[in-house]
């Protein structure tokens, strides 16, 4: 059982359709956002991601949220993540979750479960805050 399952503290939240060229449009037929979430999920993906000419290897587990009905109605995304990477590492953390969904899309065309004309999109974004800001009292001295 994942630890993520408890009171659940995440640092970026991936939204992911597949979209069809052909129809411009997304696309979940035959349930395939699913299989593709399903192939994501709870699973430890480690990729060297070349950055400016330095390769640095990511190391990214995607977890489903279940938001309350507020929240949900706010989030696009049910795929959570915790990176204790700083905001430097965010071009490698996109690239990182491209590449890897670039694998599943085409282990899913390789097994004809994707038409040529699809694939998959995505966004990460990341809250801005969960606790309240450390505010410190300001008086005004005369100097």
């Amino acid at each position: 059982m994942c630890v993520y399952k408890q009171k659940m503290k995440y640092t970026h939240i991936l939204c992911l359709k597949v979209w069809s060229k052909l129809c411009k449009s997304t696309t979940d037929y035959k349930n395939i956002e699913k299989k593709v979430i399903n192939e994501l999920l709870n699973k430890e993906f480690i990729e060297t991601i070349d950055l400016f000419g330095v390769n640095q290897e990511i190391r990214i587990t995607w977890f489903e949220k279940k938001w309350d009905e507020k929240m949900s109605s706010l989030n696009q995304g049910n795929i959570v993540s915790y990176l204790n990477y700083s905001s430097t590492y965010d071009q490698l953390i996109y690239n990182h979750t491209e590449l890897v969904l670039k694998k599943i899309e085409q282990k899913f065309k390789d097994e004809n479960e994707f038409n040529s004309d699809w694939e998959i999109i995505f966004n990460i974004v990341k809250p801005l805050s969960s606790n309240k800001p450390n505010v410190e009292p300001v008086s005004l001295y005369g100097y």
